[in-house]
């Protein structure tokens, strides 16, 4: 009954979308044509992003990029930071709260402590004043915004999750597509992510795009690390409430039911602004149920560090689960990637015109 709703639902809202497209792709031929102006930063500059909404595995992916490149360049990372309270340009602190800066920037911030983040939903004005404030910035890492097409891109990448490709899908509102899929003649390069280990090929075939692919898969740590404390300990038999309030929470249960652990689970929205009355609901289900142990992603345990005096009262430990990203070929990504941001620094500073490299 729910999924003939659903289907009658987006049948519905395909006119709807029709409009979005055409919308869309007159703001896309807008910028084409340099009748919309994109600012070029005079940097390096990398937009990791994606063509569908919800959760592709953006964070992560940032992060796998600022652990490869962190040695070699100053790297700064501009986010809109989604879901803060608060509005315009904004440097991040390790002190600063989820509400005031966004999960995601917060979380990238605590992992890399020596790189400038900053939140701003103008990215043009955000960068250019990164680059006026911290004038030795040699990379520019823009979170989500393939479509955010005022500032300059060298290198474009988009994410797409693997099982997005098994489906047919379908423009906004009726479906989860941000723009045609023709977008994706733009990017740079493509990682079909959240891949099972060991998959064959198979974006190739349906996406038919003559631009490099790579597959990533995500890889869970067996120990968990506390929220407040970074004492890891292993994931081993005990009880545990699980919390996520992430996009798609399936491979986070998939990977807890491969282990030994017993859990109970609570979903929350994707960036979910935890409240102290939600707090204060978890407190009384574990007292309740005689747990002790949470178990949370990253990103939530950003959110829920201002609780911490609550969960410490009621002797309830707080604990996320890491997550790292893969590649099947990860030497073959790594160093293509250092090789495209290696040809878009020396074309700036010797201003000559060169191909790019090849994969």
């Amino acid at each position: 009954m729910y999924t003939t709703f659903i289907v009658y639902l987006r049948l519905c809202l395909l006119p709807l979308s029709a409009l979005y497209n055409l919308v869309t792709t007159l703001r896309n031929i807008a910028y084409d044509k340099a009748i919309l102006k994109s600012t070029k930063i005079g940097i390096p500059t990398i937009s990791i992003g994606n063509i569908t909404v919800g959760g592709t595995g953006k964070s992560p992916h940032i992060h796998y990029l600022v652990h490869l490149l962190q040695n070699k360049y100053n790297i700064a990372v501009v986010s809109r930071g989604y879901g803060r309270k608060t509005q315009g340009f904004h440097y991040v602190n390790a002190t600063n709260t989820a509400g005031e800066v966004g999960d995601e920037p917060l979380q990238c911030k605590k992992k890399y402590p020596t790189i400038l983040v900053a939140v701003g939903e103008k990215r043009a004005p955000a960068a250019q004043k990164i680059l006026q404030d911290y004038t030795t910035t040699s990379l520019l890492l823009l979170d989500d915004a393939f479509q955010h097409r005022s500032i300059k891109r060298d290198i474009d990448i988009v994410l797409i999750e693997y099982n997005w490709l098994l489906k047919t899908d379908y423009l906004l509102p009726a479906g989860n597509l941000r723009e045609s899929i023709q977008g994706l003649h733009r990017a740079s390069l493509i990682i079909v992510t959240k891949c099972p280990v060991g998959m064959q090929p198979i974006a190739e075939a349906k996406l038919q795009l003559d631009i490099p692919i790579f597959y990533s898969y995500i890889t869970y740590s067996d120990e968990l690390t506390h929220a407040y404390t970074n004492e890891k300990i292993p994931l081993s038999l005990d009880n545990y409430l699980v919390i996520s309030g992430i996009a798609n929470p399936v491979p986070l249960y998939e990977y807890l039911n491969s282990t030994t652990i017993n859990y109970v689970s609570k979903e929350f929205a994707d960036h979910y602004l935890y409240s102290s009355k939600d707090i204060e609901e978890i407190v009384f289900f574990c007292t309740k149920n005689n747990l002790t142990k949470i178990i949370t992603t990253e990103k939530d345990a950003v959110r829920l560090m201002e609780f911490l005096p609550l969960f410490q009262k009621n002797k309830i430990d707080v604990y996320y689960l890491p997550i790292s990203i893969s590649f099947t070929e990860s030497e073959k990504f790594d160093a293509y990637i250092q090789s495209l941001i290696h040809f878009f620094d020396y074309s700036y500073h010797i201003q000559k015109g060169s191909k790019l490299p090849m994969l």
